[in-house]
């Protein structure tokens, strides 16, 4: 995945001579197993890269490598999703369920926390995956889908209406959780068709 993730900034930059040198030498660091752990890995990548963008005097070079630790941000959260979403599918449901309640009553609602691991972005990706869900009876969905909704205001507003379906199931299999909260809440007028009965 650390390979992945560079290839991916090397294209990324791939006209800028400066930021391929640092990747091609963070690629050495990985090829020499350098790196102990997942975090080395990341804070490694976002401090070389970003001391690059520091140093940058010039709009257009800065602006390129600003990008790129944008895209460093993005990849990382992907990393973590998945390592996560991994490691909560090798639980039993109900400890599945237990895990991902203390995680949205604790985690860290600053997006620019050190720890990206289990930030905001992080959870919210896991939240989407519709994997870790499965099979929870309903009880512990709706279990899920409460946590999130009394946690609600703890995300960024962007993320607030998707994480609003959290738990219910897609594909119509289950009902209940926040969207049906959220549609008694709404009101009758809501679902009512267009043009009034018939």
């Amino acid at each position: 995945d650390f390979l992945e993730a560079v290839k991916t900034l090397e294209d990324f930059s791939a006209s800028d001579v400066v930021l391929r040198e640092a990747l091609k030498n963070i690629r050495t660091r990985i090829d020499a197993r350098k790196y102990v752990c997942a975090p080395n890995f990341w804070d490694d990548l976002r401090g070389t890269l970003g001391a690059i963008e520091e140093k940058r005097d010039e709009r257009a070079s800065k602006s390129k490598a600003q990008q790129v630790l944008k895209q460093i941000a993005r990849l990382e959260v992907r990393f973590w999703a998945k390592e996560s979403v991994d490691m909560l599918r090798e639980l039993d449901p109900e400890s599945r369920l237990e895990r991902m309640v203390d995680w949205i009553q604790t985690f860290d609602a600053d997006e620019g926390s050190a720890d990206q691991s289990s930030g905001p972005a992080v959870l919210y990706q896991v939240l989407n995956d519709v994997s870790v869900q499965k099979e929870m009876e309903q009880s512990q969905r709706e279990t899920l889908g409460n946590a999130v909704r009394e946690n609600l205001h703890k995300f960024p507003v962007s993320m607030q209406a998707m994480l609003e379906r959290v738990g219910s199931l897609t594909g119509g299999s289950s009902r209940g959780g926040l969207s049906d909260w959220r549609r008694r809440h709404l009101g009758p007028q809501a679902g009512a068709a267009p043009g009034g009965p018939a």
